[in-house]
């Protein structure tokens, strides 16, 4: 008998959590999980966002080179007084490619929209390069690109 009324007079433990603390830790812990959740899914989207405009900018940037050093590789022998070239929206032709008298087509994406195309002219009264304006997802872009110098003996044009 001593013993049962030792453990009945036994105090109760004050070490363990009650119901009501771990309901509340539980709900803690899943508003700040649910906090979490929207800064990532706010984080990926802006990741995402950010691929997209850098993709459109490569896309941009690849494209202008190209055009660029299309232009680069004119090089008008010095007795052609007149170059000739033509475009359209989406494409452009180009003469005197590397020093041979042909035409090379270069195609752009359907995106980009050739403008006009004036003549960079020289001091002689030669041309020496080319300013393309053209637009791109709504906004204008101008290039100006210098064609290639060619030597003919003594003359460097």
């Amino acid at each position: 008998m001593n013993i049962l009324k030792s453990l009945y007079n036994h105090k109760k433990s004050k070490e363990a959590f009650t119901y009501i603390e771990v309901i509340v830790s539980l709900l803690i812990i899943a508003l700040l999980a649910g906090l979490l959740y929207f800064s990532y899914a706010i984080c990926i989207k802006g990741i995402n966002s950010s691929r997209k405009s850098v993709k459109e900018s490569i896309e941009w940037l690849n494209t202008d080179s190209l055009i660029r050093k299309k232009i680069e590789q004119v090089s008008i022998p010095f007795w052609v007084t007149d170059y000739e070239y033509s475009f359209s929206s989406n494409s452009l032709t180009l003469s005197w490619i590397n020093g041979i008298n042909n035409s090379e087509t270069l195609n752009i994406p359907e995106i980009f929209k050739i403008q006009t195309i004036e003549t960079i002219d020289a001091e002689n009264d030669s041309i020496k390069g080319l300013i393309v304006k053209y637009q791109y997802k709504n906004t204008d872009y101008e290039l100006k690109a210098l064609f290639a110098s060619r030597s003919f003996g003594s003359s460097q044009i």
